[in-house]
């Protein structure tokens, strides 16, 4: 496998693992924030509710001569799945709607929040300054919390694909281009330097061209005709068939065809 090959495939394998990281850690955080706020406001409801209740306790009324349709009317969300109103012994006052409960209630002398299996219970508790004599139980189902993080989920999802299918082949594309870019170069510049004789740069790239370059000396040479001067006769003897004969011109002749027909073979 080629190095550029590698280094793509590696690059591919982070960005997936830190992209889905991000997603996962997204998801986890998002859906703590969204449950917590989503538990804030019916901890602010609940409040008014406490203050509007205490108010008649400080006043000497008993939990159970409190008219809690006329005081809480207007204020009870629509959208959680009950409200009660408990005595110390978690007996159920008032109850904003009907149907039984699944599980019995308990009484606390602090906010508590609890998480069951189906909802959410809120204990805000009740008191007359001098000790908690009851609390107000809001019970909000998971439904709510559930559809939102769904949502969420979905969206990250959704994003995590839109990065892969867009991202990852941009990316591939600006990688390749980074790597192949100094190579393409260098293969202009032995273009340029062999096209123009630059052997001197060429040697200095770790190529050597000389024996290019003597080679097409020896071409030159040949068709300007100045190895047929007797000073290079020790070239003539390197060539076998070459007869040669007291007659200058028969053996240069002979010669030359002699070149000729073995640089037509090679």
């Amino acid at each position: 496998m080629k190095l550029r090959s590698r280094i793509m495939i590696v690059t591919f394998l982070i960005i997936l693992f830190v992209q889905g990281l991000n997603c996962f850690l997204e998801i986890g955080f998002l859906a703590g924030n969204l449950e917590e706020n989503n538990l804030r406001k019916y901890r602010i409801i609940g409040s008014q509710m406490e203050r509007k209740l205490n108010k008649s306790l400080v006043f000497g009324k008993p939990l159970e001569q409190i008219n809690y349709e006329r005081l809480l009317a207007n204020i009870i969300p629509e959208d959680i799945e009950n409200l009660y109103i408990i005595d110390v012994r978690g007996g159920v006052i008032f109850a904003a709607k009907e149907g039984g409960l699944s599980t019995s209630l308990h009484m606390f002398h602090d906010f508590t929040r609890e998480k069951t299996r189906d909802a959410y219970r809120i204990h805000i508790p009740l008191s007359d300054r001098s000790r908690v004599t009851g609390n107000i139980v809001m019970v909000v189902s998971h439904q709510e919390i559930k559809e939102k993080l769904l949502f969420l989920v979905r969206r990250s999802v959704l994003t995590f694909l839109v990065i892969l299918a867009v991202g990852l082949p941009l990316l591939y594309l600006l990688l390749t281009w980074f790597v192949n870019r100094p190579y393409y170069r260098f293969v202009q510049d032995l273009d340029t330097w062999i096209q123009t004789g630059q052997h001197h740069c060429l040697k200095q790239e770790g190529i050597d061209m000389s024996p290019l370059s003597m080679s097409r000396e020896q071409i030159v040479q040949v068709r300007s005709g100045q190895w047929f001067s007797p000073e290079n006769r020790v070239i003539y003897d390197a060539i076998d068939g070459v007869d040669m004969k007291p007659d200058r011109f028969s053996w240069e002749n002979n010669l030359y065809r002699r070149l000729m027909a073995r640089m037509n073979v090679n």
